[in-house]
């Protein structure tokens, strides 16, 4: 019950205080709160034991469509705060911007943790003697995450005035920014006890040496998994960009943004948990980069309708810890790492960084009834980060794959036809080819595709308008939104290697004035079903569908 049950608040909140003409002062903070019930994944695939739905490869794809076999209800709160203060000053020669911004988000939630916790205690560590048995397989084990996040930034920067005529236009400043992230996690299992003495006669505790634990320790097993996690991001960054009309349709840009940033990670372990054995009490990683990440634009206007540009740009992004992960001899992730290549736990991982470079055109054609806008675009990323399933005992990890390409094109088409009053139709594209070029990493090939990368992408839209009565308009809006094909993992074992193409259809029907909007909406008007990923989440091979469709009314009325 209540799977399908979720209740969203929100309150924002806008203030302008304007002194003079040459300062302005304007507060916002918005809250949100996001209650649900349960969760609405599904399970679609089970491992080789097939008793439980855990394990390793290969995996029995079922059919799961809207089919749960949670023993444990899944319930989350997710709140979130967002606060900024923007202060503009005109000094006369340049104009004055602080930002000052403050974020904080709570997320607790319940996980349903019986498949990898109970289930695979059975399936993969049960000793020989026991015969496993599905009562104790399917003890409900709880998982309660809470998760928390906060951060504040400071921006302050100086630019030529807006007004300015000169040819050459500037602006600079310094960011400062950080951030804390908490995580803590308890599997309890509170039933496993009395359902392991009901079905094997004798107390759980009996087996706690023979799994690495202290002699008869019934608290190995509840809670089975416990752990603690504390980070902080620390960022220091300086920019500038300098513009310069070379002709008045002749545009050259540069600017230049250099960070340094440190990210501080503790992780602690449970030590009186199953799952927890292996594990050191504590680790901590602090990695620390400096990066300069330039960018460079050209840009033309063939006429007042039509212009060309080319960019090119440094991205860069900060490394992080692998945290705690299995290891030792026997430990639960052994299969895992040897099927990838690796002989252990992975170390933290690297930066990453990319160059790209664009070239388009944005333009307005037949008496400006048609928009195009088209770029073409190619990405070199090094080191390139990618996330890792370890199927065998439920952890996971990221990684530096190596490096990839990334290469394609988008457009954009705007028409209004003149012979039809009120109507415009919308289309927009992208191709996208993103392969690894050169691998750093065992589990990843040369000529795999990034993960998550659709290959195409594209939405078709219809929209019109027409008078009705008074100020009353009437409108119809039609669109077809496509995601193409995509690879969601390198191993091709996984469920999740494939990611199915899918596309939506959405419709509106509706009247509106200055201040009113009243429409019937239909969300995935045919209703598809599509199950475009299969992610293996704490060795567990979840569903995620479109929402099926969904049929309502919207009023809305600004004052």
């Amino acid at each position: 019950r209540g799977v399908n049950s979720d209740l969203r608040k929100l309150i924002r909140f806008s203030a302008l205080y304007q002194p003079t003409d040459d300062l302005s002062i304007q507060a916002n903070t918005t809250y949100q709160r996001f209650d649900t019930k349960d969760s609405s994944s599904f399970y679609t695939a089970v491992g080789a034991a097939n008793s439980t739905g855990s394990g390793a490869a290969p995996y029995i794809v079922t059919t799961g469509l809207f089919k749960q076999s949670k023993l444990v209800q899944e319930g989350a709160h997710d709140s979130v705060l967002v606060s900024d203060i923007e202060v503009t000053a005109n000094l006369g020669f340049a104009d004055l911007t602080s930002v000052s911004s403050y974020f904080r988000r709570s997320n607790p939630q319940t996980i349903d943790g019986t498949y990898y916790n109970s289930g695979a205690l059975v399936d993969f560590f049960l000793p020989a003697r026991f015969t496993p048995a599905a009562s104790v397989a399917f003890s409900p084990s709880p998982v309660d995450q809470q998760m928390g996040w906060n951060s504040w930034s400071q921006e302050i920067r100086l630019s030529s005035p807006a007004d300015a005529q000169s040819p050459l236009k500037w602006v600079g400043g310094i960011y400062v920014s950080a951030v804390h992230a908490s995580l803590s996690q308890i599997d309890p299992d509170p039933t496993i006890a009395s359902n392991f003495l009901a079905a094997y006669g004798v107390p759980i505790g009996s087996i706690s040496q023979a799994l690495g634990g202290a002699p008869n320790d019934p608290a190995l097993f509840n809670p089975i998994y416990a752990v603690g996690e504390e980070e902080t991001i620390d960022q220091y960054a300086a920019f500038g960009q300098v513009t310069y009309d070379i002709l008045d349709d002749l545009h050259l840009s540069g600017g230049l943004r250099y960070s340094l940033s440190r990210d501080v990670n503790i992780n602690r372990n449970g030590q009186n948990s199953f799952y927890d054995l292996g594990l050191p009490a504590e680790v901590k990683t602090t990695i620390k980069a400096y990066s300069a990440t330039p960018r460079f634009s050209l840009s033309y206007d063939i006429d007042s309708l039509t212009s060309i540009y080319t960019t090119e740009a440094k991205g860069f992004r900060l490394g992080g810890p692998a945290g705690s992960l299995p290891s030792g001899p026997n430990n639960s992730c052994q299969p895992s790492y040897e099927s990838l290549g690796l002989t252990g736990a992975p170390g933290a991982y690297g930066s990453d960084s990319l160059w790209s470079y664009e070239a388009g055109v944005k333009s307005t054609l037949a008496d400006r009834s048609i928009s195009i806008n088209a770029a073409g675009y190619l990405i070199e990323w090094s080191r390139v980060q990618q996330g890792v399933n370890l199927p065998s005992c439920g952890f996971s990890f990221t990684a530096n794959a190596g490096d990839a390409e990334i290469y394609g094109s988008e457009i954009e088409l705007l028409y209004a036809p003149k012979f039809v009053k009120g109507l415009k139709l919308g289309v927009t594209a992208s191709f996208n080819h993103a392969t690894i070029t050169k691998t750093t990493a065992p589990f990843a090939q040369v000529g795999q595709t990034v993960e998550d990368v659709p290959e195409r992408t594209a939405t078709v839209s219809v929209d019109y308008y027409t008078p009705i009565v008074d100020d009353w308009d009437g409108f119809a809006h039609v669109d077809y939104d496509f995601t193409g094909h995509s690879h969601g993992a390198f191993q091709t074992y996984l469920p999740s290697y494939e990611n199915k193409a899918y596309g939506v259809v959405n419709a509106q029907l509706g009247v509106d004035t200055d201040t009113w909007k009243i429409y019937l909406f239909a969300k995935n008007l045919f209703n598809d079903h599509t199950i475009y990923q299969q992610p293996t989440v704490a060795s567990i091979t979840e569903g995620y569908t479109v929402r099926p469709l969904t049929i309502g009314i919207s009023a809305r009325e600004d004052f």
